[in-house]
């Protein structure tokens, strides 16, 4: 059975989904940002004399957090649809 949103829920998938939306997309807008008007500082390295620059970091960081707010997201709506 699909996820429906009664009037006597006090849940809101949409509401919640947009709210991650909006987190994920000042992230990736941080992101580009610094991309174009930054981009010395994302091309230094984490540590100082290593090879793994601050842009793997902040992408590799963008990626997971975007998978963690996901699965966040899932076991809400999930949980939500199980007490329903």
């Amino acid at each position: 059975m699909p996820f429906s949103s009664s009037s006597a829920s006090s849940f809101d998938a949409k509401q919640l989904g947009l709210v991650l939306l909006a987190f994920l997309g000042t992230l990736f807008f941080i992101f580009m940002a610094t991309a174009a008007f930054a981009p010395t500082y994302l091309a230094k390295p984490v540590v100082q004399g290593g090879t793994v620059t601050m842009w793997f970091a902040f992408a590799f960081g963008l990626i997971w957090t975007s998978v963690l707010v996901t699965g966040a997201y899932v076991l809400a709506v999930n949980s939500a649809e199980d007490r329903a």
